[in-house]
């Protein structure tokens, strides 16, 4: 092999060609955690956590029930919007969200299910806004000793009728407008009780599933009216690698982000957004499986690889938080999509997703971009396969969010591979023949 020459590097920071400069900002990672996989005995549900801390990610998504919550019947006394309201059931959510904060994670709660006199799958937007100012009341910092929560999500995939119906009546959606009602009550509730309360909407299904609406079709719908909230998410499932786009010009996979950005940013810039702040992107909820288990899932190796250029696709399309389902692979069923195998046994996914990596070949240069673990400040050096080993070719500053970029004048071989090390850490191994594109399931066999 002949030997590499380097002519010019750009170091950490600089930007190229290949992203854009709304993707100059930081990315955080999180693991989905529901509720049901949080082991009953402390010892078992902080070693969850702490492997949630392990995998690189700085917070959490918690699921919370509303109906779980709130009294089945709603009593003639009833204090809605009181915290300490008797008839409220909080203990399994002060739980959840006391071990994730004391384990160093930023909790992201999701606040869906609405009780039977609060209309179910027909949701009162009113009433919702009164458990907003309950909860939002109750982990505000300044509630009897508990956490301050200041990340608040409303609902789960609101473009399915599983979770939010009637989707349609006749050609309306009148799913969309209900959406819209909701996230402006909880909304209004969360920033009265502190307006550095973060409200996150969105968080739709990537697909069109029978008359239901897709997630680029809904999201219109809902930002055609005021709507106020500070983060728009999405859950970008893809059929394919992390470049494949969605077959429906409705849907929305990883290849598809720009274009829900940009529906996010014409609805910022007609003021149809109502936010004190800049508005973020982000993705709530994204995964594939793998192979083993699933004999239908991604090749590990493959997995890892498209992983960690799912994190830099993200990044490029100005996603500021990517959350990972699920940290464990599922006991059964089609969720085999842990960075965690059922027995406990680390994949290579979990590296990718901790120290994401990728070296993207140009005409004449490699542009490399990578994120240290925890998105913490730190010196990285850029290394290429050098037989049996592999050399040094470069050592880059990351910016503070652990970011870091740049263009190499450096001559290698296709069949070549690079690395990035950062504080006795390493990425994988990332190839600069892109990882082929492979037809996958993107909800597992």
């Amino acid at each position: 092999m002949r030997k590499a020459a380097i002519l010019v590097v750009l170091v950490a920071g600089v930007l190229s060609g290949a992203a854009s400069a709304q993707a100059a900002g930081p990315l955080q990672t999180a693991v989905y955690v529901q509720s049901g996989d949080i082991p009953a005995d402390d010892g078992g549900a902080n070693a969850l956590f702490r492997r949630v801390k392990q995998a690189g990610a700085t917070a959490v998504r918690l699921t919370v029930s509303w109906k779980d919550i709130a009294p089945a019947q709603r009593p003639a006394n009833f204090r809605p919007t009181d915290p300490a309201d008797a008839a409220y059931s909080w203990d399994s959510t002060d739980r959840a969200i006391s071990l994730a904060v004391a384990n160093g994670l930023t909790p992201l709660v999701d606040v869906l299910t609405a009780p039977s006199w609060a209309g179910g799958k027909r949701v009162n937007a009113a009433a919702l806004g009164d458990f907003g100012t309950a909860i939002t009341s109750r982990y505000s910092g300044a509630f009897e000793g508990l956490p301050r929560v200041r990340y608040w999500m409303v609902w789960n995939e609101p473009n399915l009728s599983l979770y939010l119906a009637p989707q349609m009546s006749g050609k309306k959606l009148v799913g969309a407008v209900r959406y819209r009602s909701m996230v402006n009550s909880f909304a209004s509730a969360a920033h009265a009780v502190r307006r550095d309360n973060i409200v996150v909407a969105g968080l739709v299904a990537p697909f069109t599933f029978g008359k239901d609406p897709g997630p680029l079709k809904f999201m219109k719908a809902v930002l055609a009216g005021r709507t106020e909230f500070d983060v728009w998410s999405v859950h970008p499932y893809t059929s394919g690698g992390p470049r494949h786009h969605a077959f429906k010009s409705t849907d929305l996979s990883l290849g598809d982000l720009p274009r829900a950005r940009n529906v996010l940013n014409a609805a910022v810039r007609a003021h149809r957004v109502a936010s004190n702040r800049a508005v973020q992107f982000w993705v709530t909820e994204f995964s594939w499986d793998s192979k083993p288990p699933d004999k239908r899932g991604v090749p590990l190796a493959l997995e890892a690889q498209w992983v960690s250029e799912a994190l830099f696709r993200a990044w490029e399309a100005g996603i500021s938080m990517f959350t990972w389902y699920l940290l464990r692979d599922a006991v059964r069923g089609p969720y085999q999509s842990g960075l965690y195998f059922r027995n406990g046994k680390a994949k290579p996914a979990l590296t990718a997703f901790r120290f994401p990596f990728v070296a993207l070949r140009r005409a004449k240069s490699i542009y490399v971009w990578g994120r240290t673990p925890g998105g913490k400040a730190a010196s990285v050096a850029v290394e290429r396969k050098s037989g049996r080993g592999w050399k040094r070719v470069t050592t880059m500053r990351t910016n503070a969010a652990g970011i870091f970029t740049g263009t190499l004048r450096l001559s290698l071989p296709p069949s070549a591979s690079m690395r990035a090390r950062s504080a006795g850490a390493s990425s994988i191994a990332f190839p600069l023949r892109l990882p082929r594109d492979m037809f996958v399931n993107p909800f597992g066999s």
